[in-house]
Order: C-alpha cells, then structure tokens, then sequence
C-alpha cells in the first residue's frame, strides 16, 4: 500500500507518459517556442574524440574534487571519461556558456523538475519527463531544489534510464559558499531500486563574457542501500544492468549543457525571477 508522499510521487511519476519532443496540447505551453533541435553534428563530433578512455585515474577522485575545481585555472583532463583505481568510473565535461551566469543554472534546476514540457527543453533528443518525487510543484527560491529528489525519464545513448537525482548540499562534498558561481550536487540511483550509486556535480564559475561549467559523474562511487544505509561494494558494477556506459554520458552531458546555454539567458528573462 502506498503510505507515504514518497510512494506517491513515484507512482504519479511512473503514470507521466514517456515520450520524446511536445504533442499537441504541449504546443500551446508558453515557453514550447524554446524547443529546438539540437546540434546533431557537435554530438557526433564528441562521441567520436571520446569513445575511449583516458588512462586510469587521469580524472581526479571524489575525494579531491572540491579543492581540485575551486583552484584558478584548469585541470589536466576537463573532459574524458576514466575507471578510478577504486573501482569507480568518472566522467569530465567542460562547457563554456557565453552570456549564461551561474545564477541562471540554480533557477534551471529548481523551475524544470516541475513540468515534462520543461525538462524537454533542455534535450528534445533524449529527455522524456520529469516529476518532483515529494509530489510538489515549483518552490520559491534560487536553491529551492536542495534537498529535493527529481524523477526523470530519458535516454542516455541507447539507454532508457529512469532515474532519480536527490540534490544536496555543495558543502557537504567540501565546496565554499564564497566564490563567484555556483554548484549543483546531487546522488543519483534508479527510480524503484533501493540504490543510490553516482554522484554528480556541475561546478559553474561566472567568467568575464559568462560563465563555465565543469560537469563531473563518478559512477558506482559511494553506492549505499538507501533503505539502510549500508554501503555496497564501489564498483559500478553493482549499478543495475543496462546503465548507461560513460562515453554515452559524456555526450549526454556535453550536448544538454551546450544546447540549453544556447537559450537560457532568454528563458529566464522570460521566466525567471521578474520575468513576463
């Protein structure tokens, strides 16, 4: 029986229907003029240059990820994917963002968990529907998705993934308040499955035409039992079967962070806090 807000969430979640781009009741949404088709080319251009790995433990761990990104300048591999001597995967993304600022990505990530239509916008190729899991709608305020589980449906290459993202606080990984950005951390696992086995951050740097944003997943890193609290061993291979592999997540990432930046400064001047 289902009991709790939780339970119901999911269940409300799992009724949306999974489909890619907008159908006719979807077109008369205010923002469906921001739907629009992604660079297919760019996609392919970056499958191609990292389909393979970079050598083991050329991303930096976990552990040092704060202190490594919260440095000026840039790291050694910005963008790849590599398996961590801890048995673990990680993926690297680096985007450069003209015109976006940080604080537009902490509106994105607490406005679009609130519709399908919205998520849509940020990969009309790959993303399906999206659902708060505590059945609620948009809050207010810029970090309002702190400590909220977002449900979503998608494809990640071939994959069609189910997941759920709870987001967390920055400081709890050891990234300071007191820097000119933003960053965006979450624990992911798959909606059902008592799991929770990635972590990812997108760590947002304002610049002087913009900002960047430095993406880091690390796969089977940490995986706990969510119903105790156990931990499980660190190899992705205790994520369910069927995962997406990270070269195809790599390209998710790179072509959803490329193609939304593209519009996100309209949106939110449109949306957004002030907007129409």
């Amino acid at each position: 029986m289902l009991d709790t807000a939780a339970d119901a969430g999911v269940a409300a979640f799992r009724a949306l229907p999974a489909y890619l781009g907008y159908r006719a009741g979807d077109a008369a949404l205010p923002y469906e003029r921001f739907l629009q088709p992604e660079d297919s080319n760019r996609s392919a251009q970056i499958s191609a240059a990292h389909r393979l790995p970079l050598p083991q433990d050329a991303i930096e761990p976990l552990s040092e990820l704060a202190s490594a990104l919260s440095r000026p300048g840039y790291l050694a591999h910005e963008i790849g994917w590599c398996p961590l001597s801890s048995g673990a995967l990680a993926v690297a993304v680096h985007t450069a963002m003209p015109g976006v600022r940080a604080a537009m990505w902490d509106w994105w990530f607490a406005w679009h968990g609130s519709a399908s239509a919205r998520y849509k916008l940020w990969a009309p190729g790959a993303h399906m529907a999206a659902f708060w899991k505590d059945g609620q709608g948009e809050r207010a305020g810029a970090k309002s998705y702190i400590g909220r589980t977002s449900l979503i449906k998608e494809m990640i290459g071939s994959v069609y993934l189910e997941g759920a993202i709870r987001f967390v606080e920055p400081a709890s990984l050891g990234f300071p308040a007191d820097f000119d950005g933003t960053v965006i951390c979450g624990r992911a696992g798959e909606v059902g499955a008592p799991v929770e086995h990635t972590w990812l951050i997108h760590h947002v740097r304002n610049t002087p035409d913009g900002c960047e944003m430095r993406s880091r997943f690390y796969l089977g890193q940490d995986p706990v039992l969510t119903t105790t609290g156990a931990p499980l061993p660190p190899s992705p291979r205790d994520q369910p079967q069927g995962g997406p592999i990270p070269a195809e997540l790599l390209v998710h990432c790179t072509t959803e962070m490329h193609h939304l930046a593209g519009f996100l400064p309209a949106l939110h001047a449109a949306f957004g806090p002030g907007g129409a």
